[in-house]
Order: structure tokens, then sequence, then C-alpha cells
């Protein structure tokens, strides 16, 4: 089975110079695939349910109905989202609460853009291991079903 190394990412900032920085930096690598620039929340949440995302590098900040990180609780909640890059201008440990997971953060400011693709790569190869850890689990449990039928079989023969 070959692996999909491609990153399908969505940028979400209200600030459209940041978005075009990172969109600007970012389409520069072939396994990086911008699905979408979203400038509000509602840009941001409707952009995840149509293109559904490996991974939305957000801001926290916004100035309409929901920060950035409402939208990663709601997506922590739901357990199906995307993965959430942050960048944000304060530390981590100041607005990410510990109840509230996130996949990366990076801390602004920065001049050195690599750092954003080498935390994308790092969080697609977390998510491709979780992929095979499940396929795994799954194979693993088949063939422990099929162990237990066919000694009950056995049991239920004699």
């Amino acid at each position: 089975m070959e692996e999909d190394i491609s990153i399908k990412i969505i940028i979400a900032d209200d600030n459209k110079a940041i978005c075009d920085l990172f969109k600007n930096y970012l389409k520069n690598f072939n396994r990086i695939k911008i699905l979408a620039i979203a400038n509000t929340d509602e840009d941001e949440i409707n952009a995840i349910e149509k293109y559904k995302p490996d991974i939305v590098i957000t801001d926290l900040m916004r100035n309409r109905k929901y920060t950035g990180l409402e939208i990663i609780k709601d997506y922590n909640r739901k357990g199906n989202g995307p993965e959430f890059l942050v960048i944000s201008a304060d530390k981590k440990e100041t607005v990410i609460p510990k109840n509230v997971y996130v996949a990366g953060f990076i801390k602004k400011p920065f001049t050195d853009y690599s750092i954003i693709v080498e935390e994308l790569y790092r969080i697609k190869s977390g998510l491709l291991k979780d992929k095979k850890d499940e396929a795994i689990k799954e194979t693993i449990g088949k063939a422990t079903q099929r162990t237990l039928s066919s000694k009950i079989i056995k049991f239920i023969k004699k």
C-alpha cells in the first residue's frame, strides 16, 4: 500500500497579509496542497467542512463570532476533524488550555518559514502512523475473530 504523503491544508488568519505570506511560501512545496484561505471564522468552518483538510494552520484571535480556539475546541469535541497547527504571538501555555488538543504550535514572530513546513510534515507523519496502527489493530482483530470463530466451530462439531 503506497502512503499518501501529500498534506492538504487550510490557512486561516484574519490578517490577509499573513495568509498571503504563508500561501506564497508553501505553494513552492509540491506535497503541500493549499485547499483554501480563510480570513473569518465562518470561512474557516465552511472550508473545513467542504474540503476536509488534514491540517488547518490557524491563529487564535478573530474579529467575528468565534475565535480560532473555539473552533479548535469544537472539532476536539467532535473528534473527526482536522489537526490544527496554531501560530500565535503568545506562549502556548498562556493561550491553549490543558484540555484542548492541538497538533502543533509555532510562536510568532519568526522569519524562517521552513518551521511551518517542518511542523506540517511532523503532524502528517503522526497521522500516517496512526492510520497504520489502526489498520494493524483492525487486521489483528479480524484474524483473532476468525481464529475464535474457527475454534468455536470445531468445538461445536465435536
